[in-house]
């Protein structure tokens, strides 16, 4: 009877798995930044962007097994956060007047910023799941979705703080392919870290026997608190740069369409795997920009075609439920993907090949003398 080794146990090869998918957008991160044009880089810097927030989710719905809706929240949160600390001194005593006097009138570095306001949507996020995580599992996924319009009425009428339902400009357009990707590096060693730890391991099994967890003495609401502001944190990072790509914030950046993105991406990924996570938001995000190309049009001769309004929406929708038709568990299957085990399949082929080429090179061997 065959078994499946889902993660490696092995310690000399325990961090092929994060390697193996850090490595290659590192790569491109690079070529992009110092070969590619505009329009491509910033195509790249949001489908990492969008990793580090699909990661951020998983690191505690893919291990709990509880959706969360309120991700998104953070990400405002954080985005906020920054601007405050970073937007143009002489626009926040008029526009964000409502501010404290020592965010009023200076300015932080960017990068401290970022880690501040991940900090925030960390400590909102500690504050919330004291109470959330009493829940079961459907009660505290709708309470997250309660989150999120939480966050939606407070930010948008907090006229003398956020600028309410009006767009927040000046923020620093700093963010690079290759700074997305430390970030992207740094939410994936994290996710891996945290769902081989005994933390994670305890979520996975609440998730999968939620009584006999808890009968075997784990102690689940605190280790879903711990996953569910840590993961709030890398989402906040993740909002900081979304904000600081565009330029611009607003409340309505971080609401329902954002959400179900997210979610419809790990989804077609696999929920329960880090592998899935990131695998589902590079393949929609990839269908995402064909989309969008077809929808501006092409032209052959005086015949032009294109897609209408809504396309890309509904190519998610029809991506999501052919994926989830045939493979219920997102593209991974919920499994990570056994890179030690393809490497020795690997070798074992090559060594295979060439025990037959020798073979074949001496008669001798042929004939068993």
């Amino acid at each position: 009877m065959s078994t499946t080794r889902f993660v490696s146990t092995i310690p000399g090869d325990t961090w092929l798995l994060p390697a193996t998918i850090v490595l290659p957008l590192g790569m491109v991160a690079a070529i992009v930044q110092f070969v590619a044009p505009g329009p491509i880089s910033t195509t790249v810097i949001e489908i990492y962007i969008r990793i580090v927030a699909a990661v951020a989710i998983y690191m505690f719905s893919g291990n709990s097994g509880i959706i969360s809706y309120g991700h998104v929240a953070f990400m405002g949160i954080g985005a906020y956060a920054s601007a405050w600390q970073t937007c143009c001194v002489a626009m926040k005593p008029i526009t964000m007047h409502g501010l404290p006097d020592f965010l009023k009138t200076a300015n932080f570095p960017v990068i401290p910023a970022a880690i501040a306001a991940g900090g925030l949507a960390a400590v909102v996020a500690l504050v919330a799941a004291l109470v959330i995580m009493r829940l079961n599992s459907i009660a505290a996924a709708v309470a997250t979705f309660a989150l999120l319009f939480i966050f939606q009425s407070v930010y948008g009428h907090w006229d003398s703080v956020t600028m309410g339902v009006s767009t927040v400009i000046g923020l620093p357009q700093y963010i690079t392919p290759v700074y997305a990707w430390v970030w992207v590096a740094l939410t994936v060693t994290v996710a891996y870290m945290l769902q081989n730890s005994s933390i994670g391991l305890m979520l996975q099994a609440s998730r999968d026997e939620h009584t006999a967890a808890r009968a075997c003495g784990a102690h689940i609401l605190k280790f879903r608190v711990i996953a569910f502001s840590t993961s709030a944190f890398f989402a906040g990072s993740a909002g900081v740069m979304l904000g600081h790509l565009l330029g611009t914030i607003s409340v309505a950046t971080y609401h329902l369409d954002l959400t179900f993105m997210l979610l419809a991406m790990i989804v077609v990924g696999g929920l329960r795997s880090l592998s899935g996570a990131v695998a589902g938001v590079i393949m929609v995000s990839v269908i995402m920009e064909i989309l969008k190309l077809l929808q501006v049009g092409f032209s052959f001769g005086q015949v032009s075609l294109s897609l209408p309004g809504g396309a890309v929406q509904i190519g998610v929708a029809i991506t999501m439920i052919a994926i989830l038709t045939f493979k219920r568990d997102g593209i991974t299957g919920g499994r990570e993907f056994d890179v030690e085990r393809l490497l020795r399949g690997a070798v074992g082929r090559k060594e295979a090949e060439l025990s037959g080429a020798g073979t074949k090179a001496n008669p001798a061997a042929r004939m068993g003398v």
